[in-house]
């Protein structure tokens, strides 16, 4: 089925229709492209958190989830290298989805040239031992509070591999003579698996996907993709994360204004495709491309809407700033005494603030369900 109306930049349009074909289901995919810091990792793992309690039924096993994914951001910091070219301190990746019953964890950061051979070391030395002697090595670690030179090997990296029955999958990717990016993915299973005495190995394809997706998203310059349940507690997490992501000017408040009003939209106003109502299904993405800023947003929307909302937009794409003001006051007037709520303000003031018409487009799902994509370009 053909779209109904799509004025989308081409740049995007491919990648949002894969990222949203299954969106549908209960799976996450967060995608953080930046500089990583401790706040960052505080915010992604309060993120993971909501995510994880209501993903994971089993207690004791969300306790497993949330330590692996925590010693997993925690190791960024343990071996990242802070390059001379400030740019490239932006590429740092987390990458955390859940597919089925697995969560993947995947970090990408600089490291310096020189301490690859040390950290491969390590990497190959816990890939080799059996889960016995990764518990008798983490006792020893604790017990000494200090690394021991023989064991080669770090805490975290070492508890990573223990608690998730895996061996660590990882990749040094050369980006000059000074630095590379290290990738490092975690897989943990969720669901009641009887453990063997070997780790077992990951699927060497997903990282050399994730390399080149990360290729991607450098060239898009992406900032910041969700992909999963737009509940408050998440889109609370996701403000948290902008702050972190664009200095303070009035660019950064215009775009926290405008994404806030997107992110409700889809919490208020999107549908479900499937009978669970307790959860809003949604995608959402910044990225900065030639002099702008993108925030491009997709929800399910029933077919009957569509014409009513495709015509209020358009609408609105042809106003200029003096109709868009008249608007904007005579709906501020509009308020309804008894729920005080202000009536059909989002849209007229997102394109208030960002003085830019909107693309949108309509992706028949079946015949009663369509998928909205909705993007807004602000000058930055």
């Amino acid at each position: 089925m053909e779209n109904s109306h799509s004025n989308i930049a081409p740049v995007f349009n491919d990648f949002i229709h894969d990222m949203v074909q299954d969106i549908h289901r209960t799976d996450l995919e967060y995608i953080y492209r930046g500089i990583i810091n401790s706040e960052i990792v505080a915010n992604t793992l309060e993120l993971a958190k909501t995510n994880i309690e209501k993903t994971v039924e089993i207690i004791p096993m969300r306790h497993r989830v949330y330590f692996i994914m925590g010693e997993g951001l925690q190791n960024i910091a343990k071996h990242q290298d802070t390059p001379d070219e400030k740019d490239l301190s932006y590429n740092s990746l987390i990458y955390i989805s859940k597919k089925d019953n697995k969560y993947y964890i995947t970090t990408a950061n600089i490291i310096s040239n020189k301490n690859v051979p040390y950290l491969k070391e390590k990497l190959d030395r816990i890939n080799e031992l059996s889960l016995s002697e990764l518990r008798q090595l983490a006792r020893e670690i604790r017990k000494n509070n200090v690394l021991d030179n023989n064991s080669n090997a770090n805490i975290g990296l070492v508890e990573i591999a223990k608690r998730s029955g895996r061996k660590l999958l990882y990749e040094f990717r050369e980006i000059n003579d000074q630095y590379s990016y290290f990738y490092l993915n975690i897989e943990i299973e969720i669901s009641n698996i009887q453990k063997t005495e070997h780790l077992e190995s990951q699927d060497r394809s997903y990282i050399e996907y994730l390399i080149n997706f990360h290729d991607f998203l450098n060239e898009i310059d992406a900032r910041l993709i969700f992909k999963g349940d737009f509940s408050q507690d998440n889109i609370l997490s996701l403000l948290e994360m902008l702050k972190h992501q664009i200095p303070e000017s009035t660019v950064s408040i215009k775009i926290n204004n405008i994404m806030i009003e997107m992110l409700q939209n889809i919490e208020k106003h999107g549908d479900n495709i499937e009978e669970n109502k307790n959860w809003k299904p949604g995608f959402f993405m910044i990225n900065y491309k030639d002099g702008r800023f993108y925030l491009t947003s997709a929800n399910y929307i029933q077919n009957e809407k569509i014409n009513a909302l495709e015509e209020k937009i358009i609408s609105l794409n042809k106003m200029n700033k003096e109709d868009l003001s008249q608007i904007y006051k005579k709906k501020l007037l509009e308020i309804d005494s008894i729920t005080a709520q202000k009536s059909g303000l989002g849209f007229i003031d997102i394109r208030r603030r960002s003085n830019n018409p909107f693309n949108f487009s309509f992706v028949p799902i079946n015949d009663k369900i369509s998928l909205f994509i909705f993007q807004v370009i602000i000058n930055g």
